[in-house]
């Protein structure tokens, strides 16, 4: 699957994409209604793939599993259990990502990704909202039931394209939102490559699913 996951991202990377959202069951990061500490899945997953992913320069990661929602702000390089997180070391970018956007800058070693647990469409857990809860690596842990709404915004004359990610409840109230931007790039068509981006198809989005 290691393979697989290297020859698909590095097709997206020489496609140029403009985002790159990968998504898989097991999540890398929990404390829900999954352990990410104890349980062997989830310790792969981190372990072995979460390098892959960052390497990459992957924006978004969505995943299940533990019924609940969860999600880090912009982070790279943490693959140990959860009380190794250090915010100085493995946030790249950090707050709510809505009031000030996530930033990935052109040319940064390592432009972080942010992983959502996207868990509780159909269940939570717990009546409790927040209990247990209590992953480092989280900026917002809830178990609430609601689903994520991915959206990328069009440029519009200014000098950044966006993503922009909803937590949306049951009655259709925003439980959670950020957003990453990325500066402006010159088209596919502009710099001279990709023969079908010439003919009108430009490459917006690689989903990757493992």
């Amino acid at each position: 699957m290691a393979t697989w996951l290297v020859a698909d991202l590095t097709a997206a990377a020489a496609a140029d994409v403009q985002w790159t959202i990968v998504y898989f069951h097991h999540p890398p990061y929990s404390k829900g209604s999954h352990d990410s500490d104890s349980e062997s899945q989830l310790i792969d997953m981190r372990e072995n793939f979460n390098p892959i992913l960052e390497l990459f320069g992957v924006d978004l990661v969505l995943c299940g599993h533990s019924h609940s929602y969860e999600r880090t702000s912009l982070i790279h390089g943490h693959y140990g259990s959860s009380e190794t997180f250090d915010s100085t070391t493995h946030v790249v970018a950090g707050g709510d990502g809505n009031a000030v956007p996530y930033a990935k800058a052109a040319g940064m070693e390592h432009p972080g990704t942010v992983y959502v647990v996207a868990g509780s469409a159909g269940k939570v857990d717990s009546l409790s909202s927040t209990d247990g809860l209590n992953h480092r690596a989280m900026h917002t842990s809830l178990r609430v039931t609601g689903s994520v709404i991915v959206e990328l915004q069009a440029p519009d004359g200014g000098t950044h394209e966006a993503m922009d990610v909803k937590f949306l409840g049951e009655l259709e109230e925003i439980h959670d939102r950020f957003r990453i931007v990325k500066p402006l790039r010159a088209s596919p068509v502009e710099q001279g490559g990709c023969d079908s981006c010439k003919r009108g198809a430009r490459p917006i989005v690689s989903l990757t699913e493992q």
